[in-house]
């Protein structure tokens, strides 16, 4: 491929010459940008996508993990890079059936796979996952016989 007068490659000789007469081309090329170090704590997780819904994980301490699922590799990406008492939840349907996964700083992963039309199997894991010591969400709507709207409306119903 021909450089312009930039030291910038282009498709084929007209451009490079077309470019090197334009007033930009006459700035010094840029310097390729330094590699980033990874973070003093933990670096950084690459995700790969393989394409079939299956992921992997690739960090400097945890080294590659598969995961057989975007759910399961949210969770585990929750795990390594979330803060201090924090909680997270991710629902999903795969055309089959629907799949909860559940993780709080410090703690494994939990994976729940519900029957279709369970919706209530999957709000029960999310009241699970978010109480805070049996102080759980939406016990106050469950006296009353009704749902908690605010749960419904977070899984989409």
């Amino acid at each position: 491929m021909p450089l312009d007068s930039g030291g910038v490659y282009r498709h084929n000789d007209q451009s490079a010459r077309m470019h090197s007469s334009s007033k930009d081309s006459m700035k010094a090329p840029k310097e390729p940008e330094a590699e980033k170090e990874p973070e003093a704590e933990g670096g950084h997780t690459e995700v790969h996508d393989h394409g079939d819904g299956t992921f992997h994980t690739v960090h400097p301490e945890h080294g590659k993990v598969e995961h057989g699922n975007i759910g399961e590799m949210h969770a585990h990406l929750s795990m390594m890079h979330g803060k201090e008492g924090e909680k997270h939840f991710h629902a999903h349907h795969d055309g089959m059936e629907s799949h909860s996964h559940s993780v709080a700083t410090g703690e494994e992963p939990e994976h729940r796979d519900h029957e279709p039309g369970d919706t209530e199997g999957m709000k029960g894991h999310l009241d699970e996952a978010m109480s805070e010591g049996g102080n759980e969400p939406g016990a106050e709507m469950e006296s009353e016989g009704e749902a908690n709207p605010q749960m419904s409306s977070a899984l989409g119903m």
